[in-house]
């Protein structure tokens, strides 16, 4: 049976490769007390969270495939969440919360991060109830849970972009768009060298022992 369906925004997985390099002095924090927070952050970006987001990108592209035309198939799409989409969304969220993180300021990344896939989760659970019921209010109430879920990512970017660019880190790539009512969650590769990284596409400054070279912002 196919239905008219509210369609919500969905909030996409993050895909940024990392590049830690040197800092020039040009910064008011040392290399020492940096130091800490910027393995801790790569660490965390580049190693414990890509195998982890996996996961979730898989879970959601299974939700999205749904809303490719103007009607959804809700039987097929109900079905499809009860028996893929938040089970496998459930496990990634176990995964998420086994990774620990060592310094105060990556914590803040990693929690804006926890909280937006957590409202998204919400928002998939009310969606399931919505269409278990045929509840248009609950469907409104998915979709504002969505865009909260969107607005805590949006703080999640801006927190891992403020640290970059206060401890030298410099970010390459570019983080996913969020996608609205179609099938657009990214890939989440992450990948992080101790090399000097091109000055092209990057979303940060790069900070070498040299120099600073400024680059712009890609969202």
């Amino acid at each position: 049976m196919k239905k008219k369906l509210l369609r919500g925004i969905i909030v996409a997985v993050m895909g940024v490769m990392l590049c830690a390099c040197g800092n020039n002095g040009s910064n008011t924090t040392t290399e020492a007390e940096a130091s800490p927070v910027v393995s801790d952050f790569v660490e965390f970006m580049n190693t414990e969270l890509p195998p982890v987001v996996a996961k979730e990108t898989e879970a959601m592209a299974a939700y999205n495939k749904y809303f490719t035309g103007e009607t959804v198939d809700t039987a097929a799409l109900l079905k499809e969440m009860n028996n893929t989409v938040i089970p496998d969304y459930n496990e990634f969220l176990s995964d998420l919360e086994a990774i620990t993180v060592e310094t105060d300021e990556v914590k803040k990344i990693y929690d804006a991060y926890s909280e937006a896939m957590k409202l998204q989760y919400d928002g998939l659970c009310k969606m399931e109830q919505a269409l278990r019921n045929s509840d248009t209010d609950m469907q409104t109430e998915a979709v504002g849970l969505f865009n909260d879920a969107r607005n805590k990512y949006s703080t999640y970017q801006i927190l891992v972009k403020e640290l970059a660019d206060k401890y030298g880190i410099k970010l390459n790539g570019e983080f996913a768009d969020v996608a609205t009512n179609s099938v657009n969650s990214s890939d989440a590769s992450t990948e992080a060298s101790s090399d000097e990284a091109t000055s092209e596409e990057t979303t940060s400054e790069e900070i070498t022992s040299e120099e600073t070279t400024d680059t712009s912002s890609q969202e």
